[in-house]
């Protein structure tokens, strides 16, 4: 899927962008006990 990106702020925007080329997505969310929570991949609206 490509390098990770990790944010260690709050703060952060997530927007609906366009994005040029093809894209795939997915987040992974660290719960309070430390656990990993991975959602669905997000396809390409091509």
């Amino acid at each position: 899927m490509g390098e990770p990106i990790t944010v260690y702020e709050e703060g952060l925007t997530i927007s609906d962008v366009p994005l040029d080329g093809a894209t795939r997505a997915v987040c992974r969310f660290t719960g309070l006990f430390g656990q990993h929570h991975w959602t669905p991949v997000v396809p390409s609206a091509r």
